[in-house]
């Protein structure tokens, strides 16, 4: 069981869609990407879905697009299966990054407050370095609360 848990991880690493067009926000909306970055929002109704689904412990997935200040996308790939959370931090197509970073993490909260809507996963544990037996929560999302 354990191995096919890997093995489909492995597979939609290898049957992710191609990423290296999108080169805006604009672009990565238009792409079905959750985004909210520099004053762009768009498919937030897909991350309350994702998180919905999560609440009720069904299996889904989900692509975060970020950008950095010299507009280089970074790609947040969630995946809920088997009761866990995966999380692929995938900055390979940032000029300052090189790598992806794989978490499994154990729930997804959504936090209201009075100016943000912000998800955050909880208690995440890298699991592509064997000395890293540290767990973190990591912020994957923040929206403004106007929406």
């Amino acid at each position: 069981m354990k191995n096919r848990f890997w093995l489909s991880m492995v597979l939609f690493t290898l049957l992710i869609p191609a990423c290296g067009r999108i080169s805006t926000p604009e672009e990565a909306i238009q792409h079905g990407d959750v985004v909210s970055d520099y004053g762009v929002v768009g498919n937030i109704d897909k991350m309350d879905e994702f998180y919905n689904g999560v609440q009720l412990e069904k299996g889904n997935e989900i692509r975060i697009a970020r950008f950095t200040k010299e507009g280089d996308p970074i790609f947040l790939y969630l995946t809920r299966k088997q009761g866990v959370i995966l999380l692929k931090d995938d900055s390979r197509k940032d000029k300052n990054g090189s790598h992806m970073t794989t978490y499994t993490c154990e729930k997804l909260s959504k936090t209201k407050e009075k100016d943000s809507i912000s998800y955050q996963l909880l208690n995440c544990q890298r699991t592509d370095q064997d000395e890293s037996p540290m767990k973190q929560d990591i912020e994957i999302l923040s929206i403004p609360a106007a929406l």
